[in-house]
């Protein structure tokens, strides 16, 4: 479980080290972001959202729900789904025309300046546009003087002329003028559009958006957003104010069409009326009778009120043969209201019809009859128009039975007055007629006048509640947020570039890398050379990080062999530092009063003598080769304890060399005159020249360079240990930039810990 913990920490701590090593690459994918966001932010447009509330009726009127004509009339009556129904209307193409008719949005202008669009409104643009025919025109122009402009589009098609301000312009048999109000700024370009009016209807109702404030509510919010915050909110209020007045109308119509019913009802009464009191005077006057017994006025009394209640079903009767024929002729039904007889069926049709109507009116503002949607629509209507016509045959049943009901009463009391004289049941009869038809004249008469009262003073049942502000920030786009998302952004990227960089990247840059793949012990790290002329960095720095790093090699090595004095530098390929790292630790043993011999037996690409500044005309090749002995080819450097072999003249056959029987006398000839012999061995990776030395040293050390040498060259290593049984294998990870693994080694475990020196001579 330990062992389970301590590599999750060492895993998280390599994730660190990861991020730490390319932290450059987070910031910049950070700022790319913000960068990215800043620029969208400069040339996006803001958007300013305001809103307005307006109550909507539901027809709770008591007067409207215990009246029959105002039921039937729908005067101050709306049905269940009244509240969907305004939302409609308030954001529908008609009511956004006529809030066009106010407010000018079918001419803008905007102003192109430093790649940046901006909109004002025609009152404070310098120039504006009249269009003596034609519309949907957009031009774009570039004012050359405060006189002429380059026309440079039209309709997206490239013009390039010149033309005077103030004067008509024909194009396409379209006739305009460009009209200059104020100075015009001669650095920038100005956009001008003369739209259609239902077009831009269209436009615009997609942008508002109409809402219950609160569930069970009757307040609707009515919201919409513009580039122009004033803009915004006088739309919202002229969008109010026309659905306000539009309602007024509305009753002023229903009004109308109530004085009209009730006009022809009184034509028709009125006539009765004054037929029934004719005949009832005459009677009275050739027959000289003045009143009634009291039996007869009793009689008289009940036959009246069964009466007024069997004209009353007559009015209902015509009431709804006035709904029918609306039905019929397919006659503007939003006046109307199923409410009579307080019938919840009818009531629900008639709510459906007005509807489907005002989705099939929408519908066609975009699609002809012969769109799917809108044939499905009408198929709806006629099924519902169908079903009204069946419910009010039912009604019109109904009344009918009631009807007969009331005159078989009628005719039991008309057979009660058969036992009375001719004259009194004459009388009666004459004197029955005429208070029947006075009752309904006074009644149609006192509606008639309440009626008209009532359009005189007309208001509407709506209502503003709130009126729209004007806003003072955008709501979009937000600023912060988008800095704050586009931190986020880059810093996810960075990271999946960091995962996908890490993941493909084969080159070793940590210790840990060569510890996951072998077990051969970890000598040491040197620390990246930021000089060139730093090959000799221990003696030119002694008490610099290099200069310690190659103490603690030097301290490591005891700990794979404690008497050596054969040790061997190899690695894989070139440029790995095992030139750099032989005349370093060969000059730390050298400091330690050790006499100390270095040797290049790399005779294909010598560069030892380069470090040590001496002549390359005779070294190992030449003692190999039997030409010289080992002492004639041993150079002094200008450092005590301090000799050097050189590889001498590149010899053709460099391999056999070094595996012949004069190897075997230089390194028994060494190890009599030296206490520390380091070779300088080619590269095992590309060559097997060194192999053969490998198995005579005390310790081989095996060098990986960060960042430059691959994952795989770890295998070369375990073949060397595991397969040729090469001893004394040591790792050194050399070009180590990160200063925290600095002195890194093997000793570590046995309480050998390392320090950090300055660079500091």
């Amino acid at each position: 479980m330990n062992e389970i913990n301590r590599n999750d920490v060492l895993d998280i701590k390599e994730v660190f080290q990861i991020i730490k090593r390319n932290i450059v690459w987070i910031l910049f994918f950070i700022l790319l972001s913000v960068g990215a966001a800043l620029v969208y932010l400069y040339f996006a447009t803001p958007m300013y959202k305001t809103y307005g509330t307006v109550e909507v009726s539901t027809g709770n009127s008591q007067s409207a729900g215990n009246d029959i004509l105002a039921q039937a009339l729908n005067l101050d009556v709306m049905g269940p789904n009244a509240i969907n129904t305004e939302m409609q209307i308030l954001k529908s193409r008609r009511m956004i025309e006529r809030v066009l008719n106010h407010i000018n949005f079918t001419r803008r202008y905007f102003i192109i300046k430093n790649f940046k669009t901006k909109e004002v409104l025609e009152k404070s643009s310098p120039i504006i546009i009249k269009v003596f025919n034609g519309e949907n025109i957009v031009l774009t122009i570039k004012p050359l003087n405060q006189r002429q402009f380059k026309l440079l589009k039209y309709n997206n098609i490239d013009i390039d002329k010149i033309f005077e301000f103030n004067n008509t312009i024909k194009l396409n048999n379209i006739k305009f003028e460009i009209i200059k109000k104020s100075p015009l700024d001669l650095d920038s370009k100005y956009k001008i559009l003369n739209l259609n009016k239902v077009k831009v209807a269209d436009a615009l109702k997609n942008k508002v958006n109409v809402s219950l404030l609160a569930q069970k509510s009757s307040i609707l919010k009515v919201e919409y957003s513009d580039n122009i915050p004033s803009r915004a909110a006088n739309f919202i209020n002229t969008l109010l104010n026309v659905y306000i007045q539009e309602s007024i109308q509305n009753k002023t119509k229903q009004a109308n069409q109530t004085l009209e019913f009730i006009d022809k009802q009184l034509k028709i009464i009125s006539k009765k009326l004054a037929e029934s009191e004719l005949a009832l005077e005459n009677y009275k006057k050739t027959h000289k009778i003045v009143d009634l017994t009291t039996k007869a006025q009793n009689i008289l009394m009940k036959l009246n009120d069964l009466e007024t209640q069997y004209n009353s079903l007559k009015l209902k009767e015509n009431l709804i043969k006035f709904i029918e024929d609306k039905i019929k002729n397919g006659s503007d039904i939003s006046i109307i209201s199923a409410n009579i007889l307080d019938d919840k069926v009818l009531s629900e049709l008639i709510s459906q019809l007005q509807q489907l109507i005002l989705k099939k009116q929408n519908l066609l503002l975009e699609y002809t009859e012969k769109y799917p949607e809108v044939v499905s629509v009408n198929n709806q209507i006629k099924t519902i128009n169908q079903m009204i016509l069946n419910r009010i045959q039912n009604l019109k049943s109904v009344i009918e039975s009631n009807k007969k009901t009331l005159e078989n009463m009628i005719l039991n009391y008309e057979n009660m007055l058969s036992n009375m004289p001719q004259n009194e049941r004459k009388l009666i009869d004459l004197q029955r007629v005429y208070q029947v038809n006075e009752k309904i004249y006074s009644y149609l008469l006192e509606k008639r006048a309440a009626t008209a009262l009532a359009k005189s003073s007309i208001i509407s049942n709506n209502r503003i509640i709130d009126s729209a502000l004007i806003p003072n920030s955008p709501y979009k786009p937000k600023k912060i947020r988008l800095i704050i998302i586009a931190i986020i952004v880059g810093l996810f990227i960075g990271l999946a570039f960091i995962y996908i960089k890490e993941l493909f990247n084969d080159k070793i840059r940590s210790i840990e890398d060569i510890e996951k793949e072998t077990d051969a012990p970890i000598v040491g790290t040197v620390p990246h050379f930021k000089k060139i002329n730093v090959i000799l960095k221990v003696f030119e720095s002694p008490k610099s990080s290099i200069a310690e790093a190659f103490r603690t090699i030097r301290t490591n090595i005891r700990f794979l062999s404690k008497d050596a004095k054969l040790i061997t530098v190899t690695s894989t390929v070139p440029n790995e530092g095992k030139t750099t790292l032989s005349s370093n630790l060969a000059s730390i043993y050298s400091l330690a009063k050790k006499k100390t011999v270095v040797v290049n037996l790399d005779m294909r690409k010598p560069t030892l003598h380069t470090v040590f500044n001496v002549p390359n005309d005779v070294g190992v090749s030449n003692i190999l080769s039997g030409e010289v002995e080992v002492d004639k080819a041993i150079k002094k450097t200008k450092f005590s304890n301090l000799d050097v072999i050189t590889s001498g003249p590149i010899p053709p056959n460099p391999g056999e060399l070094i595996q012949n029987e004069e190897m075997d006398k230089m390194i028994n000839y060494l190890k009599n005159n030296y206490d520390i012999i380091i070779f300088d061995t080619p590269p095992v990776g590309l060559v097997v020249d060194a192999i053969s030395v490998l198995t005579k040293a005390d310790v081989n050390l095996y060098i990986f360079r960060a960042n430059y040498s691959k994952k795989e060259f770890i295998k070369t290593l375990n073949d060397l240990k595991n397969n040729k049984k090469i001893p004394g294998l040591g790792i050194v990870l050399n070009d180590v930039k990160d200063k925290s693994v600095y002195g890194y080694g093997y000793g570590y475990g046995y309480g050998y810990g390392y320090g950090y020196y300055t660079d500091k001579k």
